[in-house]
This record gives structure tokens, sequence and C-alpha cells, in this order.
């Protein structure tokens, strides 16, 4: 085995396994079925508002102004809840990680170490109408078509009355259109889809890639989506880059990633 990958190996036990190579006795794991009481979980959602309560002189009142970038990636704006969970934004919790990933190239992205972490297919630790705006660049498409929906629900459950989704996703009716004028061949429109593991990937890559690609699982054209949003409760419309109700959207959007994607924003009914 290779270096690298006994490298990996080791940092999946030491975020996987608690007390890892750890002098510390791990904590014992409370019973499944035990739920957590009410006014504990009301007490985590009032810290998190607290921890990214916009900064003073701000138009807003305490944690008026809350807005979530879903998916982010490596990009990280301030003023906005960045939220991933891909392993990469968990490995840079762990210093050793940080430590060791740039001489070794183990992830091409550097991730930041303030990423807030959650899992997207679960339900959202905020409350009801507590966030002013939600944008997700080329996350949805990654989630199944039930996982999709779910996500959707979540984030206008999540929204304020009026409050403003903004969804980026590849468009499959570009990769359609250039297969049938020839511009893609037969034999490439997977890798155009992007629904594959570890294509042109080194070898150690190959193996990691079911820990560190999600491939496309659900398509979209602007039709579909439209409709799947208004179904969702949401007025929403074709959009443009940087055409949007969201005020610091150029913080946000790079309009490389709008480019032959389907770009829609909808307000919550």
């Amino acid at each position: 085995m290779s270096l690298k990958a006994m490298l990996v190996l080791r940092l999946f036990w030491v975020i996987e396994v608690p007390g890892a190579f750890s002098c510390k006795k791990p904590r014992r794991r409370l019973p499944e079925a035990r739920a957590i009481p009410s006014h504990v979980k009301a007490l985590q959602a009032v810290k998190l508002c607290e921890q990214y309560k916009p900064r003073a002189g701000a138009d807003n009142q305490g944690c008026a102004v809350m807005k979530l970038n879903l998916g982010c990636g490596s990009q990280v704006p301030e003023g906005w809840v960045n939220v991933d969970y891909a392993l990469g934004a968990r490995f840079a919790k762990n210093p050793l990680f940080r430590l060791i990933n740039k001489p070794l190239g183990l992830f091409d992205m550097q991730w930041n170490d303030k990423i807030f972490l959650h899992d997207l297919t679960k339900p959202f630790p905020w409350a009801n109408a507590s966030v002013e705006a939600v944008y997700t660049s080329h996350t949805l498409e990654h989630l199944s078509r039930e996982e999709g929906r779910h996500f959707l629900s979540e984030c206008h459950r999540v929204l304020k009355p009026n409050g403003i989704i903004r969804v980026i996703v590849p468009d499959l009716k570009h990769v359609v259109d250039e297969y049938i004028q020839g511009r893609t061949k037969a034999d490439n429109v997977l890798e155009e889809l992007g629904v594959l593991f570890g294509v042109g990937s080194s070898p150690l890559k190959k193996r990691l890639a079911p820990f560190v690609q999600f491939p496309h699982k659900c398509m979209y054209d602007t039709p579909r989506l439209l409709e799947i949003l208004d179904e969702t409760g949401f007025v929403a419309s074709s959009k443009g880059a940087f055409d949007s109700g969201i005020p610091d959207i150029r913080s946000i959007e790079f309009e490389s990633r709008t480019e032959h994607a389907v770009v829609v924003e909808g307000r919550k009914r």
C-alpha cells in the first residue's frame, strides 16, 4: 500500500473513530432511541444563530439576516453560513490533515476549516422561517430525485415568507443538444453528464473515488426545475448570471458556474 493510501486510511480512522490516537477515553454514545430534548435543540439553534450574527451596523435586528450557502465547496464568502459535508470539508477540521494535504496533494482543493458541517440529505438544523436567502450552486444534482425534493422542502421550511432561493445546476438540455449536434461523441455522453466515478484519475484517487467524488444523481432542465420549485411552494423564474434579488450576489456567484447551466431564482409563497 502506498504512503498516500496509508495516510488517508489513518485520517479516516482519526475522524470516524472517537478517541483514535488519543489518550482520552472516548465518550459513550447515547442510545439510538434517546431523542434530543426540545430545549436542547432550541439552545443549539440559538448558539448557531449567534455564531453567524451579521456585523454591527448591518440592516438587521440580532440574527434577522441569515443567508445559507448550501454545498459551498471552496466558495466561503463573509456574511453567509457556508455549509458542506464533503470529506475534504470534514478532514479540514483535523490539523493533521491540513498539515499533510498540501505537500501530498490528497485533495486538489484546500478546504476552509470554518465551513459549517451538515449532511444536506438530513433535516436542516435551522428553525422555521429563520433564513433570508438560500444559495445553492451545483449541489442539487448530486442528490437523488427524492433527496433533492427533501432538500428543496427544507429550504422552503427555513426561509422566511418572501425569502429568496437561488439554484444553479448543470443543464441537461445543453448536454443533449451537444450530442444531437455532433459536438459530443456518444461514448463521451456519460462523462459529460458527470455520472461516473474516477474518470481520468490517478490509481489512488480511483480507489478513494467513492469517498471523495460525488457523481450526479439527478439532472434537470429549466422548465422542470421551475415546475419543481412551484410544486415546493416557490414563485420562480429563469435568471442569468448576477441577475438576482440577493443584494450581494457578486460575493458568492462565479459567472463561469452559470454557463451551460440552469439558473433559477424564486421567492417563498
